[in-house]
Parts: C-alpha cells; sequence; structure tokens
C-alpha cells in the first residue's frame, strides 16, 4: 500500500523546466536562485549552463528569481500540469 502512495504522488508531479540569462547580454546565468513562493521549501539554483528543473507538484505557482547584483523578479502564473514539462525561461537586470 505504502509504494503505491508513491507511485501515484510521483505521477502528480509536473516539471519546471528553464533557462536563466542577462536580459542584456542574453549570456547564461550560473547559481540564480529559484524560489516556488507557494511552496515555502521548494527552490534551486541554475547550473553551469544558467539551466535548472524543479519537480513540483500539479498546480499554479509564481516563482521568484533572484541573483547578487540583478533585479530580483517574480513571475506568477506558471501552471504545471501532471506527467508534464512546463517550460520557463527568464531574463533578468
Amino acid at each position: 500500500m505504502f509504494s503505491m502512495a508513491i507511485v501515484v504522488n510521483v505521477w502528480a508531479q509536473g516539471t519546471l523546466k528553464g533557462k536563466i540569462t542577462d536580459e542584456k547580454t542574453g549570456e547564461t546565468l550560473v547559481g540564480v536562485t529559484l524560489s516556488v513562493l507557494e511552496l515555502k521549501t521548494v527552490g534551486t539554483a541554475s547550473d553551469e549552463d544558467g539551466e535548472f528543473e524543479l519537480k513540483l507538484p500539479e498546480g499554479t505557482y509564481t516563482v521568484q528569481v533572484r541573483y547578487l547584483g540583478y533585479t530580483t523578479k517574480e513571475v506568477s502564473g506558471i501552471k504545471v500540469d501532471k506527467a508534464s514539462i512546463t517550460p520557463l525561461n527568464v531574463a533578468i537586470k
């Protein structure tokens, strides 16, 4: 019974995936912090290619993007569907 609950939970999740770039130069940014405001303990940082990936329960979210020396940006209305990939590419300045 317990293992069935885990399988159901995995299928109820979607993936938020994208890249963070500098708005002016288009360069990818490494180590940018992304936080899901509705889920206080969920977040990640962009990798060496400026890319990130988050597994999230199905729902609609606001993602906060923060990086030292840049203006914090919030992107709202991001709809994550179960068992699918939702793209989110963000340029910050």
